[in-house]
């Protein structure tokens, strides 16, 4: 939420209509409810954390599944019953998604964005397993929990979000006969390999990497090809079809070599800086989906700093995601204050050089 704020304000600052390409009200997502929102879960992920830190250092089990279950329990009743705006917001948000998607309804942009962060979290919806876990300690015992902790929860969990983006991607395609979303679906497809020969690596050799046999190699080598397709699909998507860069034929031709004609943030370096930076975080993307890693004595730290990486890399994306919104769907001309002052300062300029030439200028600077 936190990352979504500073978003905002990003947008608010490069003078980007995002509300206008989400289909927004001018009152909605005002970041300062963001932050106030953020701020509340914030602290109650921290008091939770207290209480199990102290829980887990007085040896007490139950005590450690107890903070897991009052932190669930104590963040749903926040989202479903407080009266903050942000928090009610969210609720018609959500409403309004999972009405889209039962509905079968026109899978509009604000969807697909929600539906691509959710992919970002995949691996907190598959270690929420571990919450259900404690949860059954709770109320069932032992045995119970360790029949849950064997599951295939965990991997079913981390591919709903690849589910229903692929889904949206048939859908849109079924409606417009788009043909790009069948290689949008495609590279959704390709992370269902990765997730799932992960679980079953884990479920034969539970220590990745020691005293595999033959077998277990090639299965080691398989999923290193599934990673190394999906990451680089994946990213090459980002550039050309989620920001719209490397298109020379697209607009007019860039002023600087391999960006857009059209660029809403100021310093062109930072489109440069992107591309590779989004490849390297992608790259920690099979990582963090490795079921095996939290078997290391360290894989727990390296699990939260890769999900960290991941949360970063979606925060950067969203940016030139809703850029390229904008410029490829024509949201710049409703009303933006970034183009009405453009259109200002162009009849300013050219006033007193001749009629026709100002009627050019201001037309020119509106399309």
């Amino acid at each position: 939420m936190f990352g979504w704020g500073l978003n905002i304000v990003g947008f608010e600052s490069a003078k980007i209509p995002w509300r206008s390409a989400l289909g927004l009200r001018s009152i909605d997502g005002q970041s300062a409810d963001v932050f106030s929102g953020a701020g509340i879960l914030s602290t109650l992920l921290f008091v939770n954390y207290i209480f199990y830190r102290i829980c887990h250092r007085a040896g007490i089990p139950a005590g450690e599944s107890i903070s897991q279950v009052i932190h669930l329990g104590s963040t749903v009743c926040i989202l479903l019953f407080s009266s903050r705006t942000i928090f009610k917001e969210s609720r018609v948000f959500l409403y309004n998604r999972v009405n889209t998607f039962i509905t079968v309804g026109e899978v509009k942009f604000i969807d697909v964005l929600f539906a691509d962060a959710l992919t970002s979290i995949s691996k907190v919806l598959a270690d929420s397993q571990i919450i259900m876990c404690s949860i059954s300690f709770v109320f069932f015992g032992e045995y119970f929990y360790h029949a849950c902790s064997n599951s295939l929860v965990g991997p079913i969990l981390a591919s709903i979000p690849y589910a229903i983006r692929a889904f949206q991607c048939w859908l849109t395609y079924s409606n417009k006969n788009d043909q790009m979303q069948l290689l949008n679906l495609g590279k959704y497809m390709s992370s269902f390999p990765v997730i799932w020969i992960s679980a079953l690596k884990k479920d034969i050799n539970p220590s990745e990497g020691f005293g595999m046999d033959k077998h277990e190699e090639y299965l080691q080598a398989l999923w290193m090809y599934t990673v190394v397709i999906n990451t680089v699909y994946s990213w090459l998507w980002d550039i050309y079809m989620d920001w719209g860069l490397g298109r020379p034929r697209f607009g007019g031709k860039p002023q600087w070599p391999f960006l857009r004609s059209t660029l809403l943030y100021q310093y062109p370096f930072i489109y440069y800086a992107i591309v590779p930076l989004d490849l390297a975080l992608r790259a920690t993307w099979s990582l963090k989906l490795s079921a095996q890693l939290l078997a290391h004595g360290s894989g727990p730290a390296f699990v939260f700093v890769f999900e960290i990486l991941e949360v970063f890399r979606r925060w950067g994306w969203i940016y030139f995601r809703v850029e390229w919104e904008c410029i490829n769907k024509g949201h710049l001309t409703q009303g933006d204050s970034k183009t009405e002052f453009s259109i200002h300062e162009a009849a300013k300029k050219h006033l007193t050089q001749g009629g026709s030439k100002t009627e050019f200028s201001i037309n020119e600077a509106a399309s």
